[in-house]
């Protein structure tokens, strides 16, 4: 139980970590255009010439992987500039804003990852956006919006991107293009040019105006052999890449005067579809007065005026509903939002639009846990989206819906019944998505241990550890190859074989030598595998081996996610094998060094716990109150917190204190299992002892 306790702060400590420290705020300066509109979302940034601010460098380095695994995605290191270099600008008419992105790459990499949402693993631009930079670090809010864009094998243009959706964000096919968000890329020697329109109903705005202040960060993804991610780079001070979670690490772009324009063709609605000439539309003979066409979906008018010179005014005729709704959505009216989507599903004209439509009826389905309905929703996806080049992403959203729903089972007609579905989900994964056939496995493993079958659930451990094998050898991504590496380590030790050997851990880490963050982090999490299976010397080893890797303790807003963790789990595996002064001196070591109260009161608490192993419960009594007073509120600290307290007062045979603390526990922290389950274990221990 202690391990467990311990194992879970880990996990508490990393996701814990401050997504950045105080970094100076990049600003761009730049204007709001009236007149005639200077430019045409085509990719080519020729007409750029003489608009907006200052060019804008990017110079932070940022993860090249999840948030969880630092660097582990990625494997090449950074070449400098001319393997990867961007600038941008930007400005805004009243209606919507302009970006222009130049990247210098030396070798270009689009449509690899044919699965939507995957397209960071190749060449791809992201925009980050806060419409009211009102972000508190906790998650996205109703203006805050993440735009991806990057191209497939045929050269079409693909967006994707996060949107904040009643309490979440979700990522849908179609999103950006359904509320009127274009863009274009143009290929160049050494690198490539793009442009975005994204319009205000995207920030949440009513117009853009002078003065005008919004938050905005560009990054740009690298990738130079088709495999991961090898290298990003952003503007503002997001080193840790969590602009998917939140825009507390953002720039601002202020709008603080205006420029005319009077004589320009205008485009207004702006990227033509395929089935429009364009050229004819830019460049019409000249006609007065306005002449009117249908061209499908939009409607073009052509007018010439004395003034600003031949303008023509391109509208979408469904744009309008489709922005209501997504309003809709952002403000969560939930109700009126699945009205006007299935109006849309049934009577939008374009394909791609009801793609969308459908995708954001499947989320709302998900998260009222109506799953059958989200499935339904995504086959009626998958049956539009056959010409899309979104099927992939089709197959894996049931799959994954799939697995939600055997979640559910589980906790409403019990474990037969989710086994039965996590096989199914199982066979439908197989040869589709190894991440899904992995989860698959591991949750069978889970539900026959419930069910007591320890001969089936360790015959799936051993076909589990030959198929991680399998992972391991092939050329799959390099993250999933860290989780096959995980899986099979954790279930040989549960089966009492020879789980890994150095030789081992030596030919993964070549995989990604010169990376020694990584490096270190691997070993942290190989080192608590061993820690875990009660093989503490083990582990001391390797956790002394990964601040080999990660020597620097001092904070630098990177090195603290494999110092910090490398430290940490050095000091808890002290803390197993009962060397209790080794352990004090890492932890008061780890203290000093990382000021930071997030850091500072995980491990003033994992001193606590130490003291109880200890038994000098008033000095532990004490680390918890000063926990309680720290600054830093995470509510999962709190919960094991208080039970650590509970316990102290339980042991001192206090148990009017005891009782007092352990009901809040159970009355507030109902969602963290384990603190609140030893919290009514030792509640009924209180009362049978009273008796």
């Amino acid at each position: 139980m202690c391990n467990f306790s311990l194992f879970l702060l880990i996990i508490g400590l990393i996701c814990a970590l401050p997504v950045q420290g105080t970094a100076e705020v990049p600003v761009h300066t730049t204007v709001l255009v009236r007149g005639a509109q200077p430019v045409i979302v085509d990719g080519d940034l020729f007409d750029w010439v003489g608009i907006g601010g200052t060019s804008q460098t990017l110079t932070t380095p940022m993860r090249a992987g999840s948030w969880l695994r630092e660097d582990f995605f990625g494997k090449k290191t950074f070449q400098g500039p001319e393997d990867l270099s961007a600038s941008f600008r930007a400005f805004a008419d009243q209606d919507y804003l302009y970006i222009a992105i130049q990247v210098k790459d030396d070798q270009l990499i689009f449509g690899e990852s044919e699965t939507f949402g995957a397209g960071w693993r190749d060449d791809m631009v992201h925009i980050y956006l806060d419409g009211d930079l009102a972000n508190t670090g906790n998650g996205y809010d109703a203006n805050d919006s993440m735009i991806d864009i990057t191209k497939n094998r045929d050269g079409l243009i693909i967006l994707e991107g996060h949107l904040p959706f009643n309490g979440t964000t979700v990522q849908v096919p179609y999103l950006w293009n359904a509320v009127g968000v274009q863009a274009a890329i143009k290929e160049q020697k050494g690198g490539y040019s793009v442009e975005v329109l994204v319009p205000k109903s995207v920030l949440g705005l009513d117009a853009f105006r002078v003065s005008t202040k919004i938050g905005l960060n560009i990054a740009v993804s690298d990738d130079d052999d088709g495999g991961e991610r090898d290298n990003k780079l952003g503007w503002a001070k997001d080193s840790r890449n969590w602009g998917h979670r939140t825009t507390a690490a953002i720039g601002h772009l202020v709008l603080d005067s205006e420029q005319i324009f009077l004589q320009t063709s205008h485009v207004e609605g702006r990227r033509v579809e395929d089935n429009i000439d364009a050229k004819r539309l830019r460049h019409p003979a000249e006609k007065s007065p306005p002449v009117s066409e249908s061209l499908g979906q939009f409607q073009a008018i052509v007018q010439e005026q004395k003034e600003k010179g031949l303008t023509i005014t391109l509208t979408d005729r469904e744009l309008a509903r489709r922005q209501i709704a997504f309003q809709e959505l952002r403000n969560g009216n939930m109700e009126t939002a699945q009205q006007r989507l299935d109006e849309i599903r049934v009577e939008d004209s374009e394909s791609k639009n009801v793609i969308w439509a459908a995708g954001m009826l499947s989320a709302l389905a998900e998260q009222e846990k109506k799953y059958n309905e989200a499935i339904h929703a995504l086959y009626e996806v998958g049956r539009i989206a056959r010409d899309q080049n979104v099927i992939n992403w089709n197959v894996q959203r049931r799959l994954s819906l799939g697995a939600s729903r055997a979640r559910q089972i589980e906790s409403t007609q019990g474990i037969n019944a989710a086994i039965a579905k996590w096989n199914q989900i199982r066979q439908s994964a197989m040869n589709v998505s190894d991440g899904i056939s992995l989860q698959s496995i591991n949750s069978l493993v889970r539900l026959y241990d419930l069910r007591g079958d320890q001969r089936k659930a360790n015959n799936l451990r051993r076909e589990a550890i030959d198929f991680c094998t399998n992972l391991i050898q092939r050329d799959t991504g390099l993250g999933l190859r860290h989780d096959a590496l995980f899986t099979r380590l954790k279930y040989r030790l549960k089966l009492g074989e020879d789980a890994l050997g150095e030789q081992e851990i030596d030919r993964h880490l070549e995989s990604i030598a010169g990376r020694p963050k990584e490096m270190a982090l691997i070993l942290s999490e190989v080192g608590s595998f061993f820690r875990s299976a009660g093989k503490h010397e083990k582990a001391i080893l390797i956790h002394k081996r990964a601040l080999e890797y990660a020597p620097n303790i001092e904070v630098d807003g990177i090195d603290i996610g494999a110092t910090g963790r490398a430290y940490y789990e050095l000091g808890l595996s002290y803390v197993d094998a009962r060397k209790y002064s080794q352990a004090r001196t890492i932890f008061e070591e780890l203290k000093q060094s990382h000021q930071d109260p997030n850091t500072l009161s995980w491990t003033e608490y994992a001193l606590a716990f130490m003291e109880v192993q200890e038994r000098k419960y008033a000095s532990a009594l004490v680390r918890c109150q000063a926990v309680m007073v720290m600054n830093y509120t995470e509510e999962k600290l709190q919960a094991y917190n208080l039970l650590l307290m509970g316990r102290i007062y339980f042991f001192r045979g206090e148990d009017e204190q005891a009782e007092k603390v352990l009901k809040r526990v159970v009355d507030r922290y109902e969602r963290f299992r384990e603190p609140h389950e030893m919290s009514k274990v030792l509640l009924r221990a209180i009362r049978q002892r009273s008796w």
